[in-house]
């Protein structure tokens, strides 16, 4: 509720302010709701653009159970996942459900700088973006504040943008798929976008070495220039997980031994 009165309070007095008064005015008051989130608490994302705060407590391939962040509210709550665009856990960072059902966590932790936009792509990535603009066509932006270097994503790629201030902005539906994947089709994406990787029956062992160092054995079930999903090694059954391509320093596909 607390939450809810600030954002009250920032859209009253925003209206009274001038523009360089409005952008430090809501700079100071997006802080003060982040720390009322306070750590600890997991976000979930709707189809709709709003959020909820709480503690998630259980997700299956159906719904997710969490409970409220007030203490004097003991009981769990329910919600389908196929209204659920993204979890963003505290301790584990953004966990999406594409257009199909599947969950799948990307390699972010999930952590917003108070003066960075926030894009959501309609596949199921946070991109962290600076100087951004949007028209009818596309949505322009740098990864970083300074930085001359812009990427451009077509409008209908992008599912939804948070600003600074705290607001959401729907910019394409998020469009459920009622067609069930098979085991050898690309997870959320067309089949045209395929690039590097093939389809995989059963998935392809990969290793992947990262800019930090770190070397995970994948078992690759999609990729293109962009990014590559995988199940880890030692847990095929588990979250799917998905890394850009920039995080890598080599993927390396693994030789099948001989019998």
């Amino acid at each position: 509720m607390k939450r809810y009165i600030l954002l009250l309070i920032c859209v009253v007095l925003s209206s009274q302010v001038g523009y360089s008064q409005k952008q430090n005015f809501f700079k100071k008051m997006a802080g003060k709701v982040q720390k009322l989130i306070g750590p600890g608490t997991d976000v979930i994302v709707k189809h709709d653009g709003s959020e909820i705060m709480g503690n998630v407590t259980l997700v299956t391939d159906k719904i997710t159970v969490y409970k409220s962040t007030d203490s004097n509210i003991p009981d769990d709550f329910t919600i389908d996942n196929e209204d659920i665009y993204m979890i963003k856990f505290s301790d584990r960072g953004n966990m999406f459900i594409n257009e199909y059902g599947k969950m799948f966590f990307d390699d972010g932790d999930g952590k917003i700088p108070d003066d960075a936009t926030a894009i959501y792509l309609a596949r199921g990535e946070e991109i962290i973006a600076y100087n951004m603009t949007k028209n009818s066509q596309n949505v322009k932006f740098s990864l970083s504040k300074n930085s001359n270097d812009f990427m451009t994503y077509p409008i209908n790629e992008v599912f939804m943008i948070k600003y600074p201030n705290m607001a959401n902005e729907i910019v394409t539906e998020f469009i459920k798929n009622e067609t069930k994947t098979s085991t050898n089709t690309p997870i959320g994406l067309p089949q045209e976008e395929f690039v590097e990787l093939s389809e995989a029956k059963p998935a392809q062992e990969y290793i992947i070495k990262t800019l930090k160092n770190a070397t995970i054995r994948a078992l690759v079930v999609y990729g293109n220039e962009t990014f590559v999903s995988y199940y880890r090694k030692e847990a095929p059954k588990g979250p799917l997980y998905r890394m850009n391509r920039s995080n890598m320093k080599s993927l390396t596909k693994v030789a099948n031994r001989r019998r």
